[in-house]
């Protein structure tokens, strides 16, 4: 009896993107039957010359139409963040405009509740946690060892970092960035476009935009205060020009 060959057609990955997360997210895809990955875009041009862990960078993002219509279907946000995630939003959206799907990943060891709901291009890494009924957004990052517990909800294009951990029924607005090893109390609700420090316990509501560090959880630096601040001290320096 001959021996029956199969031949599975490997889903067609770009990875846009080639710094330090794209490297952590290339070994995830290696690990992974399904895919195939042709390549990785890259801008800069200090790393254009350098392949990751086998894979070859292909070009710039201006090739990215081309490779859809040759027939890449998925695309892999390798961009990473350290505070700001407005990076990787725009690296979602430029695949997202193209065709390409959004490729989710999954690290073998991660654990990932039945009841728990994902978004669309969302990386979670070695030893990874989402208990649950956690609902997690479009294009999140949960990164080594994080724990994201039950009924969670995770805007779009948030970034959790390393052994960070959200208690149960947390709440994180689009576009947070959790730093490694922060700790978030139950029931807390964090705005969109926070901050939270490396190390940081988060006791109650943030609002939207500030950031903070320390235990317990302060804010440090808030572009909108700030410029209220400065602001008032010019009206109080242009009164007293005026009373001279």
């Amino acid at each position: 009896m001959k021996e029956k060959i199969l031949n599975i057609q490997k889903n067609k990955v770009v990875c846009v993107g080639g710094g330090g997360n794209a490297r952590v997210l290339i070994d995830i895809v290696i690990k992974n039957d399904n895919y195939t990955l042709v390549g990785i875009t890259e801008s800069m041009d200090s790393l254009l010359q350098d392949g990751i862990n086998g894979s070859p960078i292909i070009g710039s993002d201006e090739i990215l139409p081309r490779l859809y219509e040759e027939g890449v279907t998925f695309a892999l946000v390798g961009v990473g963040a350290v505070g700001d995630t407005s990076q990787r939003r725009k690296v979602y959206q430029k695949i997202e405009a193209i065709g390409f799907i959004p490729l989710t990943l999954i690290h073998p060891s991660a654990i990932i509740a039945s009841t728990a709901k994902l978004g669309k291009g969302d990386c979670f890494m070695a030893g990874t946690i989402i208990n649950p009924y956690a609902k997690i957004g479009n294009n999140v990052l949960v990164n080594t060892g994080a724990i994201v517990e039950h009924d969670c909800v995770i805007g779009d294009h948030v970034c959790i970092s390393p052994r960070a951990t959200l208690g149960g029924e947390v709440t994180v607005g689009e576009q947070s960035f959790i730093g490694m090893g922060a700790l978030v109390k139950q029931g807390v609700t964090i705005g969109r476009k926070v901050t939270i420090g490396m190390g940081a316990v988060v006791l109650d509501d943030v609002p939207d935009g500030i950031t903070l560090a320390g235990n317990p959880a302060r804010e440090l630096f808030s572009p909108i205060h700030t410029f209220r601040k400065k602001l008032k001290m010019l009206k109080i320096f242009l009164s007293s020009e005026g009373s001279l």
